[in-house]
């Protein structure tokens, strides 16, 4: 069993429900479900975001049990209106256009 596998497993035993039920709510099978927390299977993201509603879990938690790296990339932009040089967003702190270019 993977750690995400077992993570599940005890969230779902803890709220006192089958793999039967949870499978039920979250739209899958229970052999889907079964294969989550054996590993032999993950969740696609509208499923994870199904099952951390149903098990009450965070979903970065459980990206970060599948092996997931959840580290948001910055982009440093160069505002093509005032030529301000700016990290973050598609818009420009300076003037507020959304024509920013990612600095190469």
């Amino acid at each position: 069993m993977s750690v995400f596998g077992s993570y599940l497993a005890a969230q779902r035993e803890k709220l006192g429900l089958t793999q039967r039920q949870v499978a039920s709510e979250i739209g899958i099978s229970q052999p889907a479900y079964q294969a989550w927390e054996t590993g032999k299977a993950s969740p696609t993201v509208k499923h994870l975001c199904r099952l951390q509603k149903t098990l009450k879990v965070n979903g970065d938690v459980c990206l970060d049990l599948m092996g997931m790296d959840i580290t948001p990339v910055i982009v440093e932009r160069a505002c093509v209106e005032c030529d301000s040089v700016y990290k973050g967003g598609i818009y420009c702190p300076k003037c507020g256009k959304s024509s920013g270019e990612p600095v190469k």
